[in-house]
């Protein structure tokens, strides 16, 4: 464990926040990868990152909500459709004049061909990927453009490398805090993406500056308009008109979505059925669209509403 994994660790352990938390899991994942890409043999997939984010966000909330009266405010939910794809989420954040929605899709950095530099850098070629005949990106545009709401990636990182701190929110923070980051899926489009040729981004092309710290979420999102956060995310030029109003109460009881059970509660059937695709199986399945597994609601009402 690094020191600044341990300090993240005290630091919500002595005010357990969402912000802390995100925090917490950024400097996780950052040493995750970095653990697992320094060492012969071993191998980290997005998936792993993605399914050990969602039990650590399933555990949050029964651990926090039982503890404090209103600071806990985050839910999760699961689609009745089981032909779904684990790496692609929902996420419902409250900001100060109303719920914005987010189709977010995870990717890995890659570090092949970048290790003999000393993996000062790295990139993500799976952003490049066709699903019969339609690239990715296109499909998890698209969804966010139904849902009326902004396609998000949610990008797992390690680097050898530094950056200057820097202050987002009134919360000063150092490179490892982009071990989670998000990027305007748009943005990379329109940049990367010209004329159906891929110019795949590298993690130095996309931060600082074209991607923020997930941990802005919580600690910014929440306490922004909408139009302020769409700011953050370089999404100005996005037409207001697009923009969907959700009601919290109709995300929470949608009927394409149920909570999350105790896998002490899951069949034994289910879970060998389960048991037949192994982790780099499932990184390989094709999907034919953007197809959330999960929905994830951030919301400072969620646990208010909990305890009356």
């Amino acid at each position: 464990m690094t020191e600044k994994l341990i300090q993240k660790a005290k630091q919500l352990a002595m005010i357990p926040s969402v912000c802390n938390w995100f925090q917490y899991f950024a400097q996780e994942t950052w040493d995750r990868i970095g653990y697992a890409r320094t060492r012969r043999g071993l191998e980290i997939w997005e998936t792993t990152i993605t399914q050990n984010l969602i039990f650590e966000f399933h555990t949050s909330k029964d651990l926090y909500n039982s503890l404090l009266p209103r600071t806990w405010g985050i839910d999760i939910l699961e689609s009745v459709n089981e032909s779904t794809n684990g790496n692609d989420i929902e996420l419902f954040v409250e900001t100060t004049d109303g719920i914005l929605f987010f189709a977010v899709q995870a990717k890995i950095i890659n570090h092949k061909g970048f290790k003999r530099a000393g993996m000062i850098d790295g990139n993500y070629p799976f952003m490049n990927h066709e699903v019969s005949g339609n690239n990715q990106i296109d499909l998890l545009c698209d969804y966010a453009d139904r849902k009326g709401g902004v396609p998000l990636y949610l990008l797992y990182n390690y680097v050898k490398n530094n950056f200057p701190s820097k202050n987002l929110c009134y919360i000063n923070f150092e490179i490892e805090q982009y071990g989670c980051s998000i990027s305007n899926a748009k943005n990379i489009r329109a940049n990367n993406f010209k004329g159906g040729v891929w110019a795949i981004p590298t993690f130095l092309e996309l931060h600082p500056d074209k991607a923020l710290p997930w941990f802005v979420i919580p600690c910014c999102f929440l306490n922004k308009t909408k139009a302020e956060v769409l700011k953050m995310l370089q999404a100005t030029d996005l037409d207001k008109n697009t923009i969907k109003n959700y009601d919290l109460y109709d995300i929470q009881t949608d009927r394409e979505w149920k909570s999350l059970k105790p896998f002490t509660d899951i069949e034994p059937d289910f879970v060998e059925k389960n048991r037949l695709n192994s982790e780099e199986e499932n990184d390989k399945i094709e999907k034919l669209r953007f197809n959330p597994r999960f929905r994830v609601i951030i919301s400072p009402n969620l646990s208010y509403q909990r305890k009356q």
